[in-house]
């Protein structure tokens, strides 16, 4: 199974405005990408853990499968709401080194 690791970084939509980081790792399965991201604050806070799944039938013919994964999980982290209350405001993304 073929692996991939992004980091994110951003702050708080609250007050504060705090930091935060994480990373998000994608699995290749055989129908689809699946991923899984983990948020914490620059102070190593724990914020949020979820998942998410990209099936192979709404990815067009031409795009990297990771890639689109990629731009799926941040769409899912922007709109990442508690008490529904946005939570991320997303500055940047890239893939970890492989």
């Amino acid at each position: 199974m073929e692996t991939k690791e992004a980091y994110v970084i951003g702050t708080l939509r609250d007050q504060s405005g705090a930091p935060f980081h994480g990373r998000v790792i994608f699995e290749r399965r055989p129908d689809s990408v699946y991923y899984v991201w983990r948020m914490e604050t620059n102070e190593g806070q724990w914020l949020c853990t979820a998942g998410g799944n990209v099936s192979f039938h709404v990815i067009p013919m031409d795009q990297n499968v990771f890639d689109f994964a990629l731009l799926h999980a941040i769409e899912g982290l922007k709109k990442y709401r508690i008490n529904r209350k946005y939570l991320f405001n997303i500055v940047g993304w890239e893939w970890s080194p492989a």
